[in-house]
């Protein structure tokens, strides 16, 4: 069947099978964004969904732990965001966010990590408008169905791994985002539109190429742009690919559909390929 209107035209979908499994299991490409393009399934991946007996995305999605996780993003140590990363920034930082939306001001922000805010400024528009990230979608999907619901990882692990950042690192960071910010309005470029349309036409080498460049670009600051793609990607892979496996093998018999992030399923060190290593058979489903 082909593809409905506004969605995916190749699905980010690929059949785990292999490694002792008596059924398929699926592993699934998300954008941690919302929108109807987003949500409205390829009929692949709305297939493989509706067969899964378990539904795994990165971090948990309920309610209950979605309020747990909203205190990983808060200052604990006294100080201000601005406090931190001084009034020039901040008011850059202020200058953006009336950018994404008029209403928007610096003030609410200032209990927040610097890290929280670098992270969250391209996803501010689409939050504003209302859209329900892709994960949470398939998270409560899968509930109201019945189906039993787990996470890869906490909310904690994920918060843990940009905390261990010096507050130095995190200013580079946010004022990197900032600076690529600003270069795209000057050039009335999107660059989540841009990663949206991406995602949709299903290429995986374009959109490594895309999230690698997207990842790289922070000016005389390689050296932290390598260690964050390490950091955020890669060992993230290694990990979420070993738990894939230990879930696969504890359950050969139940049909598991995995959802994480795009970038971890594309690229020289994808979960594909890291499962691939482990002896499981995975195959691409491109319609």
């Amino acid at each position: 069947k082909p593809a409905p209107a506004g969605a995916a035209r190749k699905p980010l979908l690929w059949r785990i099978e292999g490694g002792g499994l008596t059924t398929p299991s699926w592993l699934f490409g998300t954008l941690h964004l919302g929108g109807n393009d987003l949500t409205n399934l390829h009929p692949a991946a709305a297939t493989a969904f509706a067969s899964a007996d378990v539904v795994c995305t990165e971090a948990p999605m309920d309610a209950a732990n979605t309020a747990r996780a909203a205190g990983n993003h808060l200052r604990v140590d006294g100080t201000t965001l601005s406090g931190s990363i001084g009034e020039r920034l901040a008011l850059e930082l202020d200058t953006e966010l009336k950018a994404i939306d008029p209403t928007l001001r610096l003030g609410p922000y200032e209990a927040c990590k610097t890290w929280y805010l670098a992270l969250q400024i391209p996803r501010l528009r689409s939050q504003r408008a209302g859209e329900t990230m892709l994960d949470a979608v398939l998270w409560d999907r899968a509930t109201a169905q019945g189906k039993q619901v787990a996470a890869l990882e906490s909310a904690k692990s994920q918060a843990d791994l940009l905390d261990e950042l010096k507050e130095s690192d995190q200013i580079i960071l946010l004022a990197e985002t900032l600076r690529q910010r600003r270069r795209e309005r000057a050039r009335k470029e999107d660059s989540v539109a841009q990663l949206r349309a991406l995602y949709l036409g299903g290429d995986e080498q374009t959109l490594w190429e895309f999230f690698e460049k997207t990842m790289s670009d922070m000016g005389e600051h390689k050296e932290l742009a390598a260690r964050l793609i390490k950091r955020v990607v890669t060992d993230r892979n290694r990990s979420m690919a070993a738990t894939i496996a230990g879930r696969l093998a504890a359950a050969p018999g139940k049909a598991h559909f995995f959802a994480v992030g795009a970038a971890h399923c594309v690229g020289p060190a994808s979960i594909p390929l890291e499962l691939e290593a482990k002896g499981y058979r995975v195959t691409r489903i491109h319609q």
